[in-house]
């Protein structure tokens, strides 16, 4: 089974290390959102705008979907997501976020090519804790922005999340 893994893990560390960090992509073109609308469509957009967001929420939702706890899983990533956010919000740097969000990425696709399920509550950690990191920059998108946008984007993540 590892010899299995490490040709696609190896393959995703070579194009990591020779890969550019992305740029936010959101609905307001890269502009921080300065109304409750523009803040709100941002928020809804940017998971589903951004390819890496997006693999990720659709590979996440396929996992959990069958498990007998589908609902609860992705709620971890919420929860993740919206703690990562927050932690941006303050300031606080989480570094190599780009490479770890692209690993996330490879490791679910993993997860869905695997023939092997993992336990719930591990998955329920991977999703938080991959949640994190994708909060942490999809907050990038909204720093510096006053409250009522700020409050609106967050709002917009959870519900598109």
């Amino acid at each position: 089974m590892v010899r299995l893994l490490l040709a696609p893990v190896l393959t995703g560390a070579a194009i990591l290390s020779v890969s550019a960090p992305a740029f936010a992509h959101h609905p307001m073109g890269g502009a921080t959102p300065s109304t409750l609308m523009e803040g709100l469509l941002s928020g809804f957009g940017h998971p589903v705008l951004g390819l890496d967001h997006f693999a990720f929420i659709l590979a996440a939702g396929l996992l959990a979907a069958p498990r007998t706890r589908a609902l609860l899983l992705p709620i971890a990533f919420v929860i993740g997501s919206f703690a990562g956010s927050l932690l941006h919000l303050q300031g606080v740097d989480l570094p190599g976020g780009e490479f770890l969000i692209a690993g996330s990425v490879i490791l679910m696709g993993l997860l869905l090519a695997s023939a092997r399920r993992i336990d719930d509550g591990l998955f329920a950690g991977l999703l938080g804790l991959a949640g994190l990191l994708h909060g942490h920059a999809l907050a990038e998108a909204i720093f510096g922005a006053e409250a009522t946008p700020l409050v609106a984007y967050l709002g917009g993540l959870v519900v598109t999340e």
